[in-house]
């Protein structure tokens, strides 16, 4: 079993642990688990819109707003050097009517000197709402 505190870019259960933390955890986990992952710095693109951390944080807690349970299925992480890429699917269920809702998502990155991602490029497509 992958220790709770390694770093995220280790392994997909690494980065699955880190991830559902963010998004399930209490309020007061979403900035410190990110940071984990990013650093002040990291430029993240998100389906074409570009967002710094403090916006993405925005991002993830109205997301948190919406929706409960998340689920993440990390089906692919790969390292090569300082570059990574993941395939996931996120599923979730709606706070209002209970729906569940279901994205796949992919994320390119590439990891600084300090061990966190310096910029990430993440695409996805809604399967099921």
């Amino acid at each position: 079993m992958v220790d709770a505190n390694s770093n995220p870019y280790t392994s997909k259960e690494a980065w699955t642990r880190t991830l559902l933390q963010a998004l399930n955890g209490p309020d007061s986990d979403v900035e410190p688990t990110f940071l984990k992952l990013y650093t002040r710095d990291t430029t993240i693109t998100l389906d074409g819109k570009s967002y710094t951390l403090e916006s993405f944080l925005t991002h993830v807690m109205q997301l948190r707003s919406i929706a409960v349970d998340f689920e993440l299925n990390s089906h692919c992480f790969l390292r090569d050097g300082n570059l990574f890429a993941e395939k996931h699917t996120l599923a979730g269920t709606m706070r209002e009517g209970g729906a569940r809702v279901e994205v796949e998502g992919y994320i390119f990155g590439e990891i600084d000197e300090s061990g966190k991602a310096g910029w990430v490029d993440e695409q996805t497509r809604t399967l099921e709402a």
